[in-house]
């Protein structure tokens, strides 16, 4: 998995903390597996200016360290507007570090269990339980199963990247939920939105009705 030797590397010890890129979950999976604190930031936070594409809608850059602080104080010196980077945020960027002393009391985290804890090794996923535990004394965590919710609305397929299409099917008079995360908050995401539909009509045949449902 790509920045795999990012997360290595800050475990060992080599470096205080690592740029990583992150598409379908390559900051995050090699940070979890190796015990250390990975960071997929905002899309548009950091400047993917230099990265090689892989998914333009979906790539972001991110920090990988040893503590939270460290990895907010990365933030702190990566983030923000970049002229060469057109998809980055003109508004300016939180003080993550500075932002650490506000606690978590409130916050919500959804969480669905079986696509987090299933088909992973065991110790990461007693590792990932604990945090929830720890978590739950202070936040409120909500248990979601997004597969579940998508065909109870009746829709046929859930799409969430352009990775995961019914490639080749007849979707005739199908109907497709796209899920979309943080859409409330965030309007600019529908150029994503638009960029999924385009993928869908470039690998299955026949028409269908697409469906965004917002989360978050």
């Amino acid at each position: 998995m790509s920045s795999s030797g990012s997360g290595v590397a800050t475990a060992a010890g080599l470096c205080y903390a690592a740029i990583g890129t992150d598409t379908g979950g390559s900051i995050r999976n090699p940070a979890s597996a190796n015990g250390v604190v990975g960071l997929k930031p905002t899309y548009g936070r950091v400047s993917r200016f230099g990265v090689l594409a892989m998914a333009d809608s979906l790539d972001h850059v991110g920090p990988m360290a040893r503590s939270v602080a460290d990895v907010a104080i990365m933030v702190d010196a990566i983030a923000g507007r970049d002229p060469k980077d057109p998809t980055s945020l003109e508004a300016p960027a939180p003080q993550a570090f500075k932002s650490l002393t506000g606690g978590i009391r409130g916050v919500r985290i959804g969480l669905d269990r079986d696509y987090a804890l299933q088909g992973i090794d065991s110790g990461q996923a007693a590792a990932i339980d604990r945090a929830l535990q720890v978590l739950q004394g202070w936040a409120t965590l909500t248990n979601g199963d997004l597969l579940a919710a998508a065909e109870a609305e009746g829709f046929d397929v859930l799409v969430t990247t352009d990775k995961n299409l019914p490639c080749q099917q007849n979707l005739t008079g199908r109907r497709l939920a796209v899920v979309v995360i943080g859409h409330a908050q965030w309007p600019g995401l529908e150029p994503h939105v638009a960029l999924v539909a385009a993928a869908i009509d470039r690998a299955v045949a026949g028409s269908y009705e697409v469906v965004e449902i917002p989360v978050g």
